[in-house]
């Protein structure tokens, strides 16, 4: 459990946490559909590119395998649909940026103590962390990352956790976790013991059960009272 000590570590989560993967990804898929549904005739009937993209992150979140079978009961060719395909991959990070709020908090909670070291802990392919990570310019502002396709292992596994701490060199009664997943991140967090912050921006309920966070917030300026209120 975690207790109300001063605050040496804190990690956040990546996507959806410090920059807005959701709302990229909803972009890429509104233009790659564009793009397939270009080739209808005019006056052809169209789908409602909203439906599209909710369709395409119920059958899987983050792949394009199954564009064909979203759009061909629309008409749509399967080069219209291999186009469509290439162009989504061909630009994996278009639209991808932080939250407005993001480098303010991670600014805030830098100067209020400079040696406090500040980590990332994201689940994905390490080839395409790194490259937000570095695309979003935050190597500067955090003092290293844990990314599971470097590491071996995903979240809410507690050892990529424990890794964090290591790297931190703090405890886990004193380290805060900011992160948006339910079940990577609070269940995670909690696991092992940090104290568990969720990012809720819509003001949603909690439904997940147990175990509860910690803390909830809506913004990451949060994050900052919530450390300073931890002080001793």
């Amino acid at each position: 459990m975690a207790t109300a000590s001063a605050v040496d570590l804190v990690l956040f989560d990546l996507d959806d946490t410090l920059c807005d993967y959701a709302g990229a990804r909803a972009l890429r898929l509104e233009t790659a559909f564009a793009v397939a549904l270009e080739s209808l005739p005019v006056g052809n009937e169209r789908p409602l590119i909203e439906d599209l993209i909710a369709a395409s992150i119920a059958i899987h979140p983050h792949a394009s395998d199954h564009f064909p079978e979203i759009l061909r009961p629309h008409g749509v060719s399967a080069e219209a649909a291999s186009a469509a395909i290439a162009w989504y991959r061909a630009n994996r990070y278009h639209g991808l940026k932080l939250f407005a709020e993001t480098v303010e908090t991670l600014a805030a909670l830098r100067a209020a103590a400079p040696a406090r070291p500040i980590g990332l802990v994201t689940n994905g392919p390490a080839e395409t962390q790194r490259a937000k990570i570095a695309l979003l310019e935050l190597d500067g502002l955090i003092d290293f990352a844990v990314v599971s396709g470097e590491f071996g292992v995903e979240k809410p596994d507690e050892s990529i956790f424990v890794e964090a701490l290591r790297l931190g060199g703090a405890e886990a009664g004193s380290t805060i976790f900011v992160g948006d997943s339910a079940v990577h991140d609070i269940a995670g967090a909690k696991g092992v013991g940090l104290f568990a912050v969720w990012v809720n921006r819509t003001c949603a309920p909690w439904t997940h059960g147990d175990p509860e966070p910690d803390a909830t917030i809506s913004t990451l300026r949060e994050v900052v009272e919530l450390v300073d209120r931890r002080a001793p």
